[in-house]
């Protein structure tokens, strides 16, 4: 059960009202229209993170639930998994995001996944992962997978912290029930 109000679209004030109209109805939102100035500004962010990148999806996906598998975040794990699939993450891509084995993944998936890992285990990743970013991936695409990881960390711990349920759907240990 959420620790916050999940404000239902036209339920809340004319700020909250304003930034629910322009998001999904997602849980996540409806728990950050508590702080609309900052749910606005975060959303905001995610969204260029997800449609405005240069960074390739199926890398940014691997590195998203690599990172949610990696903090146990059921919410982002079925999101995710779900979007992974969308851009054509396949099975053995799922479950290396699952598991953090490389073995068969392209090059640059699998670098997706070694940054999450280090990022979760050291803090940073290491020079010779970000060298390796830069010279397979670009500048930009390196800089956006590293606001990427730590964006998505950010809010892994927001619903974590505040008990945010996964949208009307049974999730055990991020994957859906009816699929086990």
């Amino acid at each position: 059960m959420s620790l916050l109000p999940l404000i239902e679209p036209g339920a809340g004030d004319d700020s909250q009202n304003a930034f629910l109209a322009q998001t999904p109805p997602l849980n996540l939102f409806k728990a950050l229209a508590n702080a609309p100035g900052l749910a606005g500004l975060t959303a905001q962010f995610g969204g260029v993170l997800l449609f405005q990148s240069e960074l390739d999806p199926k890398v940014r996906e691997v590195a998203i639930l690599r990172a949610a598998w990696m903090v146990g975040n059921a919410y982002e794990i079925g999101h995710h998994e779900r979007i992974g699939r969308d851009v054509g993450l396949d099975e053995p891509a799922l479950s290396a995001a699952r598991s953090g084995m490389v073995e068969g993944l392209p090059e640059d998936q699998a670098l997706g996944l070694r940054w999450a890992e280090e990022v979760l285990t050291d803090h940073a990743a290491s020079e010779r992962l970000a060298s390796r970013a830069i010279e397979l991936l670009g500048i930009r695409p390196t800089i956006e997978l590293s606001l990427t990881v730590g964006y998505y960390l950010m809010v892994a711990q927001f619903l974590d912290s505040f008990r945010i349920p996964f949208e009307g759907e049974d999730f055990k240990d991020g994957v859906q029930v009816a699929e086990l």
